[in-house]
């Protein structure tokens, strides 16, 4: 009976196996504990790196929600501001009326014109 040459070296190395596998199986048991260690402190990490981003996100969306109040309030004041503004130009331009009636009707053709194109873009 010959065998090959390849299913004489399976036969090897099988026999190897059986015969180095109580040493193996101590180095496994090493190893595995070396690689649970190893995975252990990375999931500790990762919780911690995860539990900072979390705090973290919460101050920054606070953060967020109180710039939103304080664009909110100065939108609001800049229209104030604004309807103030106008409201002083037109009173100028009533009391210009006194002092010379040609100059105010031309602010006045000049706003009427303004108050025109805004309906026209209001329109669109």
């Amino acid at each position: 009976m010959f065998l090959n040459l390849s299913l004489m070296n399976k036969l090897c190395k099988f026999v190897k196996r059986i015969l180095f596998f109580p040493l193996s199986l101590s180095q496994m048991e090493a190893n595995f504990d070396v690689i649970t260690s190893s995975i252990r402190n990375k999931i500790s990490t990762l919780i911690t790196s995860y539990e900072q981003q979390k705090t973290k996100n919460r101050e920054l969306e606070i953060k967020n929600k109180e710039l939103l109040n304080k664009v909110v309030f100065l939108e609001k004041k800049l229209t104030e501001t604004e309807e103030k503004y106008n409201n002083i130009k037109l009173a100028k331009t009533i009391v210009a009326v006194e002092d010379n009636a040609h100059d105010a009707k031309i602010k006045m053709n000049r706003i009427v014109r303004e108050i025109d194109n805004c309906i026209a873009l209001l329109n669109r």
